[in-house]
């Protein structure tokens, strides 16, 4: 009876796959057209709530379904999702659609989490940093000759994936640079907790950790306070964890065939970063 249960599954999953890849297929292809032709309709056909909550449902499926199981016969379509949901967000850079990169990359994240695949998501995090919206001053002057007083409301990220242009400049662009700001650095922290435990992750944070320092060190004056502390916060503990990391390492012996699973035996719980991460899970909704 269990061989029988065993056989069912494996049998529904084949369908499965061949179902998934027919439309995984044909995001991919939406997406090609979009690159293509980088006109206003293909761009619309990928940025909006439909296309991205088919991506989002990959990814909680694979997670569930696949996991670590590299026998799956569902684990070939992590690599496409992965590779459609990365060329989505670099299809526009505009600041706004920063919570449409926030969604995608969190959809990324989950899966990364529950398939053990490394997806390089922090130069996705990072790159709105060089944006005009990050790097803005939005000083009083500026406030005034851009509406006055007038402050829209804050955004809800869980809601949206564009936001309007009213929103990147006055006083609602500095809302929404702090909103913003206050993201990218809950997400990088979610990111690099991924490897908490990883004896690579000292060497992991060096080029994040080198591109943020730069970044405050020119801007950290100008982005705002919420901006500039987060940042900074997000450093300390980063190169923190890099530390209790070096120190777990030490006598540990490596195995190039285990070398894609060794973990520092240290309790997760105790790590620095994780610790932080904890504390500050939805700090970016104001």
């Amino acid at each position: 009876m269990k061989n029988s249960l065993s056989e069912l599954y494996g049998f529904n999953q084949q369908i499965s796959y061949q179902h998934a890849f027919t439309y995984i297929r044909q995001l991919a292809i939406n997406l090609r057209n979009a690159i293509a032709t980088k006109t206003p309709e293909t761009t619309r056909i990928v940025y909006c709530w439909q296309y991205f909550h088919s991506l989002d449902f990959f990814s909680r499926m694979l997670s569930q379904h696949v996991g670590s199981n590299k026998s799956s016969p569902l684990e070939p379509l992590v690599y496409p999702v992965i590779q459609i949901a990365l060329g989505a967000i670099k299809l526009n850079p505009s600041s706004q659609y920063f919570p449409l990169r926030f969604h995608l990359v969190t959809a990324l994240l989950r899966l990364s989490k529950h398939t053990g695949v490394y997806i390089p998501l922090a130069p996705s995090l990072l790159e709105p940093l060089e944006s005009a919206l990050l790097k803005s001053t939005f000083s009083k002057k500026a406030s005034s000759s851009a509406g006055g007083d007038k402050i829209l409301k804050p955004i809800e990220f869980e809601y949206t994936l564009r936001v309007s242009s009213s929103y990147l400049s006055g006083p609602s662009g500095k809302l929404y640079r702090d909103q913003v700001g206050l993201k990218l650095v809950e997400l990088l922290g979610q990111f690099f907790d991924l490897y908490t435990l990883s004896p690579a992750f000292p060497e992991l944070i060096v080029p994040c950790v080198v591109v943020m320092k730069k970044w405050l060190k020119r801007y950290g004056g100008e982005c705002g306070p919420k901006v500039r502390h987060g940042l900074n916060g997000l450093v300390e503990r980063l190169e923190e964890q890099g530390k209790w990391v070096e120190e777990g390492r030490k006598g540990l012996t490596f195995d190039p065939e285990k070398l894609a699973g060794m973990q520092i035996a240290r309790n997760a719980d105790d790590a620095p970063l994780r610790k932080w991460v904890k504390r500050h899970q939805g700090m970016s909704s104001l």
